[in-house]
């Protein structure tokens, strides 16, 4: 008798137990508000169940929509470039401008992941979820960076870098003499011979950090027996540098006959790519971050030729 007392009442226990589970309802999501850091980083919220969808994610400055890629919960890509939502398990790419998210909703999870938001704004987006006739936002508010400093920049001759030597046509010169004549003439004549030199680079960090500190950073003047010979600070880093090309002692002289004559100058150019590491430091955490890319410049040698052409 003991023993049908005691199992009688585990019964009534699990019964009661398991009514009040159907009666429960779902729990909101977990938590409802996300502050990060603008160094980006990662979060889990937990959904309390499952059947949820993702019906929107919207900027909250302005409340607008956000575009983005739509993905399967097997990575294939179904539509691009569309407004943000998922009736289920897949993922969302919404990477933007200096800034942007990746979200994974995993049944009863969403992980979110924060770039690094390069811009002057906090960045505040909402997930706004469904089920049935309930409505949930989860509100994610990414702070503003504190900024860079500019440590140091290096160079390297990888696989590709090097120099590379072209010719290219440059002043043309007519005289129509009544007696022969030696005339000195400027082989670098001409708005178009110019130094050229930029920094290319993937990284989508490249030129956000110190694009308005103006940072000078020196620049490869050689490359002798695999070594690279660097100027002082010269070019403003993430800028294009244009300037006139100076030769020391850049004239010539030319016998020019008497009548009619005409003279070109071809001019040897050198095109010179190399690797570059840019390391900066967060004002904020101290730590180092790294941007890679190729330094281009070209540029005349300084060596020419002077032809008669008829």
């Amino acid at each position: 008798m003991r023993f049908i007392h005691l199992l009688l009442v585990f019964f009534l226990f699990s019964t009661v137990i398991s009514c009040r589970k159907q009666n429960e309802p779902d729990r909101a999501p977990s938590p409802t508000f996300i502050l990060m850091e603008a160094e980006g980083g990662e979060e889990v919220i937990d959904l309390g169940s499952e059947g949820w969808q993702i019906v929107s994610v919207v900027n909250k400055n302005g409340d607008l929509r956000i575009f983005g890629d739509i993905y399967t919960a097997d990575g294939q890509m179904v539509r691009e470039n569309s407004l943000l939502e998922l009736e289920g398990p897949g993922r969302l790419d919404g990477t933007g401008f200096n800034r942007g998210f990746d979200i994974v909703y995993d049944h009863d999870q969403i992980h979110v992941a924060l770039v690094e938001n390069g811009t002057d704004d906090v960045f505040r987006f909402a997930i706004v979820l469904k089920k049935g006739d309930e409505i949930r936002e989860i509100v994610i508010e990414q702070k503003v960076s504190e900024g860079y400093t500019f440590q140091e920049i290096t160079y390297a001759l990888d696989e590709g870098d090097g120099d590379s030597l072209y010719r290219k046509t440059g002043s043309r010169y007519q005289f129509n003499l009544v007696t022969p004549q030696q005339v000195s003439v400027s082989p670098y004549g001409g708005v178009d011979v110019l130094r050229s030199a930029s920094f290319e680079s993937g990284d989508r960090d490249a030129f956000v950090w110190i694009r308005k500190d103006s940072v000078r950073v020196p620049v490869p003047l050689e490359i002798r027996d695999g070594g690279i010979g660097l100027s002082g600070p010269k070019d403003v880093y993430g800028a294009v540098t244009r300037e006139p090309f100076h030769a020391a002692g850049a004239v010539a002289f030319i016998d020019v006959p008497a009548g009619g004559a005409h003279f070109s100058t071809t001019l040897e150019w050198r095109r010179r790519r190399l690797s570059y590491k840019l390391t900066l430091k967060n004002n904020r955490t101290a730590q180092l971050k790294e941007v890679t890319g190729k330094w281009v410049e070209e540029s005349p040698t300084g060596k020419y030729v002077i032809q008669k052409d008829f």
